[in-house]
């Protein structure tokens, strides 16, 4: 909860890897919980930890999409190189 509060005050959207999260948190999460998690799907993760965070993302007043290093990394920056080629960012 606090952690979602944070992201709010200080953003208007976020793209968090929560595998990071989960490792800090020493969750060793089976691929279903870790899925359920990035699809924001709470009542289907068995780890309460990790659904009550999912929960908490899910509720938040901005959008935060949750997953892994692909989210962050390289993909990202081809979506935002071509929005940038296209007049869509300056």
């Amino acid at each position: 909860e606090g952690l979602v509060s944070a992201l709010e005050k200080v953003a208007d959207a976020v793209l968090i890897d929560t595998r990071v999260l989960f490792h800090h948190l020493n969750l060793e999460l089976p691929a279903k919980d870790r899925f359920n998690s990035d699809l924001l799907r709470p009542d289907a993760i068995d780890n309460p930890v990790a659904r009550k965070l999912t929960a908490c993302l899910l509720s938040s007043s901005i959008p935060i999409v949750p997953g892994g290093h692909s989210l962050v990394s390289g993909g990202l920056r081809v979506i935002t190189d071509s929005l940038v080629d296209h007049g869509e960012l300056a």
